[in-house]
């Protein structure tokens, strides 16, 4: 039989539509060449680290835009201290560009989310999602978002984040540990030796492994499964 590899680019057109938030298509896995999906509904929380270049803001669309039509007309909130390459691609109820603007509305999120845990049985689900998240790891925004991702499993959120492996690694602020103790992300180009510990798994050790941008392990349920992210 034929023996096929990993394509070096997927794209997203041929990835199926979700049906839930717990089967979001987000690329093709390794193994039988097959749509790959990400469950939003064990843990609210999904992590995306890599090097720059390899694809974390693609990975970040890739899986709005996919999850936004589940939703249906629930909010969606970018936080971009750098400028990203996702403000454009999504019809965002908000965004906040820059380090002082991402730390005014993730306080206004962090209120928010305040009041929807009070209620949480009429509010719809809402996204928020991070890129670049090293601007963000210290300073103003930390503690409003170390409040949004401790109350957002009871009040309905979603947090999909994307960090370098290296500040992910060497944080200790609270809501990306957070985020890594969920165990469930996407590790683009990783260090095979150092990187598993983000999301607290073992890669396998592989000589010769290719790696182009949007090739990674992705994390379910503690185990690894490498993949190539549509974009």
């Amino acid at each position: 039989p034929e023996v096929r590899l990993l394509p070096d680019r997927v794209e997203r057109a041929l990835l199926p539509r979700a049906l839930s938030i717990s089967s979001i298509p987000i690329g093709l896995d390794e193994t039988a060449l097959a749509p790959c999906e990400v469950d939003l509904s064990e843990s609210p929380f999904f992590l995306v680290t890599g090097p720059d270049q390899s694809g974390r803001t693609t990975t970040l669309a890739t899986l709005t835009q996919a999850v936004l039509p589940v939703l249906g007309s629930s909010e969606a909130y970018l936080l971009a201290p750098r400028r990203s390459g996702l403000i454009d691609q999504i019809a965002w109820t908000e965004v906040g560009v820059g380090v002082d603007a991402c730390a005014a509305l993730a306080g206004k999120l962090a209120g928010l989310l305040d009041q929807r845990a009070a209620a949480p049985s009429v509010a719809a689900p809402l996204l928020i999602v991070i890129d670049d998240g090293d601007e963000l790891v210290d300073g103003s925004a930390a503690a409003s978002l170390e409040r949004v991702v401790k109350r957002a499993r009871d009040a309905g959120a979603l947090v999909v984040a994307s960090l370098s492996a290296f500040r992910a690694q060497r944080s200790f602020t609270t809501w990306v540990q957070v985020l890594r103790n969920g165990r469930h992300g996407l590790l683009l180009q990783p260090d095979m030796d150092e990187d598993g510990e983000i999301l607290h798994v073992r890669l396998p050790q592989r000589s010769g492994l290719a790696l182009p941008a949007g090739r990674g392990f992705l994390v379910r349920r503690g185990a690894p499964q490498l993949i190539q992210v549509a974009g």
